[in-house]
């Protein structure tokens, strides 16, 4: 519980106080009021956005996400060659393995999309992890095939 007005933090402050939680610590934080912890989220998502995002934060980050206008997909430069996208666009590489090129939507924008989530009535945190998802790919063990 954080007591007082929290109002008067300055966005510097707050930025250096979401890089000293971790994602666990975060999500354990009790603020029944929300005077802090999706100020937190929010700085998380900045940060993911970041080129030099952290790697305890992410082991990849968002500045260059895009979505595929083939099958809309929210796609990084570092996982569109291996998420699947429609069979028209499936290439063989140089070792055999099964490539597949996705094809920027010009007209998407993050700045757009993060938005229109917000007015949809998500919190910051969901859409931390929402965008957190979409940049960090599993990998299934009984299959292989990346997900997110």
């Amino acid at each position: 519980s954080t007591p007082g007005n929290m109002t008067c933090i300055r966005d510097c402050l707050v930025a250096r106080i979401a890089r000293l939680f971790s994602h666990a610590e975060l999500e354990a934080m009790r603020d029944r009021r929300d005077k802090l912890k999706n100020k937190l989220y929010f700085k998380r998502l900045v940060e993911l956005f970041q080129s030099d995002c952290r790697r305890e934060v992410s082991r990849s980050n968002a500045s260059t996400l895009f979505q595929c206008s083939e099958c809309g997909k929210l796609l990084t430069q570092e996982s569109q060659e291996r998420r699947k996208c429609t069979a028209s666009s499936l290439t063989v590489g140089p070792r055999g393995t099964l490539l597949y090129s996705h094809q920027r939507d010009t007209s998407w924008d993050a700045n757009d999309y993060l938005v229109s989530l917000r007015g949809k009535g998500l919190s910051w945190r969901q859409i931390y992890w929402r965008i957190w998802s979409h940049v960090n790919h599993l990998k299934c063990i009984r299959c292989g095939e990346t997900f997110s």
